[in-house]
């Protein structure tokens, strides 16, 4: 039988330790937990000072991206830099972007005004 101190530790995970099953980086893991990505927990040690703990749950949907198009969840190896499920919706969303008189890059193309129902 096993103590339910035990058990809550094994549902929290080093930081440093999820860097490793997840193959990326520390500060990757810094900066998904910036973002709200990990969920997680600093505990207070003393002479150590603390130590970042990471829910086992909340890595599996680590690498969980939204389609901006269609709004499907996929998976992705870089989720903060993947906007589209597939290159088809990325065409579609940048050409309904332009036909509303934005450029490529979200901005008003040159010379024109667009309206204030942009992306509607």
């Amino acid at each position: 039988m096993t103590c339910k101190h035990n058990k809550e530790k094994s549902l929290w995970i080093p930081q440093d330790e999820v860097a490793k099953l997840l193959n990326v980086h520390f500060n990757t893991i810094k900066q998904w937990r910036k973002a709200g990505r990990l969920k997680f927990k600093i505990v207070r040690q003393k002479g150590i000072g603390k130590k970042v703990f990471i829910l086992r749950s909340s890595m599996e949907r680590a690498f969980d991206s939204k389609c901006l198009f269609c709004g499907i969840i996929f998976q992705t190896r870089r989720p903060e830099k993947a906007d589209f499920c597939c290159t088809k919706h990325r065409w579609n969303w940048f050409n309904r972007l332009r036909s509303k008189g934005y450029s490529h890059r979200g901005r008003p193309q040159k010379g024109e005004k667009p309206s204030k129902k942009h992306l509607a």
